[in-house]
């Protein structure tokens, strides 16, 4: 008889025929249960320095913690106290997990963001530090954007005498002779007016323009095809007909007014120097290189995980909260002061 077939007809405490056999059995995977818990127990106490919910609080995670809220002094009422912040934090963890939160939507998001955000520093942000921008490159982007990004418009500084017509005639005919005249006694003087006092004290009774009467008329530097107003284009366009600073114009009446015009000052059109707009373009060459690399960075992560669209369903779902409006701030203003306001 084999060994198999004397197994099966003998009759020992180690098979199902004994009739205290399920008894001792079941006595001997009780046993074997606590032997384990102790045994990790006893593995827990001597790795950690102590346990929340039987799970070891490490050498490894209090130094992390210490490292991050370093007390004033290294003692041992200071180590217990810091342990006993772990541990409270550690217990308030668990006891969230014990309430399922951590399936809470929103603890999910900011779980997800924090992983981002770590994903981001261990591996992006090393390339993003990485970026440099040679002398080679910003001199490069200079020259070829210098047409349409660092030209600087011609610009005229110049003083006024200038009366409102309202558009009529009549009005024109009275405050022309009366320019035309400080026109010539300025072309006689003997002594002229300063170029950088404009008029002068002429400026105070033969201007309507109050903003620079007591400064001799003077309107400050207007940029070709930047006026803040119909005024100061006109002035502009009657200025740019000048070429030497003290010189002034005819008298001119157009529909903004009658204007006499002397120039103070004028730049022609031309480029920003490169030493001043070099930093700006190295700024912005970074930026752009970043972008890129994060870009691409995004698109690697994503391709490498296992994404399955179902755009039916999403077009399929009801019930979703209305878009956002431009009036939302205003909403959200009213209803912080109304929530102020119960508090009070």
């Amino acid at each position: 008889m084999n060994r198999k077939r004397k197994l099966e007809t003998e009759p020992t405490m180690n098979t199902p025929q004994h009739p205290n056999a399920p008894v001792l059995y079941a006595i001997l995977m009780v046993m074997a249960s606590l032997v384990v818990g102790c045994t990790k127990k006893r593995e827990a106490h001597v790795s950690g320095l102590a346990t929340v919910e039987g799970e070891a609080v490490s050498e490894q995670a209090f130094r992390d913690w210490w490292s991050k809220k370093t007390p004033l002094e290294d003692t041992p009422e200071s180590r217990r106290e810091m342990l006993d912040r772990l541990i409270e934090r550690r217990a308030l963890a668990e006891a969230a997990r014990v309430a399922g939160l951590e399936d809470d939507p929103i603890v999910r998001i900011q779980i997800e963001n924090v992983l981002i955000g770590r994903l981001r520093e261990t591996q992006l942000a090393p390339k993003l530090v990485a970026v440099a921008i040679s002398d080679e490159e910003v001199e490069r982007y200079y020259a070829d954007h210098r047409e349409e990004e660092f030209m600087v418009p011609g610009s005229v500084r110049a003083a006024v005498l200038w009366f409102d017509t309202h558009g009529q005639q009549p009005m024109v005919a009275r405050y022309t002779p009366r320019l035309e005249a400080i026109r010539s006694e300025m072309l006689k003087a003997a002594e002229p007016i300063p170029i950088a006092e404009g008029f002068g004290k002429l400026a105070i009774s033969n201007t309507e323009h109050r903003a620079s009467r007591y400064k001799g008329g003077d309107l400050d530097w207007i940029a070709e095809g930047r006026p803040a107003s119909d005024f100061h284009a006109a002035v502009q366009v009657i200025a740019s007909e000048l070429t030497t600073p003290g010189e002034l114009s005819p008298v001119t009446a157009r529909p903004e007014g009658v204007f006499l015009v002397r120039l103070i000052e004028k730049k022609e059109a031309g480029s920003r120097e490169f030493a001043r707009v070099r930093a700006k373009i190295e700024t912005k060459l970074l930026a752009a290189r970043r972008a890129e690399i994060v870009s691409a960075f995004k698109a690697k992560m994503v391709a490498a995980i296992g994404i399955e669209r179902f755009d039916a369903r999403l077009l399929a779902l009801g019930g979703l909260a209305q878009p956002r409006t431009q009036s939302l701030p205003n909403s959200r203003f009213k209803l912080d002061r109304a929530t102020k306001e119960r508090s009070r």
